[in-house]
């Protein structure tokens, strides 16, 4: 079956027509760093820096749950396991050398309350010059795991730093998670959103060229680091690394076996986040915006 792209706004069936303005995406990303940055970080700023407004650092395949409609495919995922924690920081650390600054950094997984270096993970990464003291941190669980009293202090201890309890329907110790959190002070939220349907990762939904460029631009994937591998698209990494989608080197930049310089990664990444028409796992996707067809939360 082929779906739809999104509903065409004025400016969005301008896109179609004409090439994006490049220097306008990076322009309202640099806007908004200006806003959140200290004048101290706002002065490193250059024409070259890359501001992420969103990252997700994905530290495991390892879920409790098996939830059907995944945007992360976990009850797909075979080989599921724990990402090195060395690993991690050390690939962390080298993409924001790259002249790159995050503004919002989401912890996740899998469950990443089941990593069991997930503290020292946390503490390593929040310190990062490029991350600071101006970054929101938050870790995303899923209402099934209890961390320990470590973990709140670690999360307690970030200028900004938070947690988000996802309750689905089998999370079973949102309760018992939330009161944890309130008696050791750590700022948290419940949420009970219902997801996007993305549809399955082994149909082809037969887009032309233009559709598949449109649905790219409009689509609200979050950039995501995972096991090495950076993307524009969280969904396309997972696709990736599991099998489910053939390799195009476009889609993605290999922070851990990238061998040339920092302004060379630099350009890379560039590149790739704003000169990148689409990526393969777009073929196999209905995106991720305002107005497509959602599903219960968990399901």
């Amino acid at each position: 079956m082929k779906y739809s792209t999104p509903k065409e706004t004025a400016y969005q069936k301008n896109f179609l027509e004409i090439e994006v303005d490049h220097y306008d995406l990076r322009r309202r990303e640099f806007l908004r760093a200006m806003e959140i940055f200290p004048p101290n970080m706002r002065k490193k700023i250059t024409d070259k820096t890359i501001v992420l407004r969103d990252l997700d650092l994905c530290i495991n395949s390892i879920c409790s749950l098996n939830c059907p409609h995944c945007v992360f495919l976990q009850p797909h995922i075979k080989n599921v396991r724990n990402f090195d924690a060395e690993m991690i920081v050390e690939e962390m650390d080298r993409l924001l050398g790259a002249n790159v600054y995050v503004t919002s950094l989401a912890i996740l997984g899998g469950e990443p309350l089941l990593h069991p270096n997930i503290v020292e993970i946390i503490d390593r990464v929040a310190a990062m010059k490029h991350i600071g003291h101006a970054a929101r941190v938050v870790v995303i669980t899923n209402g099934t795991v209890v961390p320990d009293k470590s973990f709140c202090e670690s999360i307690k201890g970030l200028p900004n730093g938070s947690v988000i309890v996802n309750d689905f329907p089998l999370s079973d110790k949102v309760d018992e998670i939330t009161a944890l959190f309130q008696s050791n002070g750590v700022k948290h939220r419940v949420a009970n959103k219902d997801w996007t349907n993305h549809g399955s990762i082994s149909e082809l939904h037969g887009y032309s060229d233009t559709e598949l460029k449109h649905l790219h631009f409009v689509c609200e994937a979050v950039s995501m680091l995972r096991d090495g591998l950076f993307s524009n698209c969280g969904r396309s990494v997972v696709a990736y690394q599991e099998g489910f989608i053939p390799y195009d080197a476009a889609d993605f930049v290999d922070i851990r076996n990238f061998q040339a310089s920092s302004e060379e990664l630099n350009k890379r990444l560039y590149d790739h986040l704003y000169r990148h028409k689409w990526n393969t796992s777009c073929k196999y996707c209905r995106g991720n915006y305002e107005g497509n067809e959602v599903l219960p939360m968990g399901g």
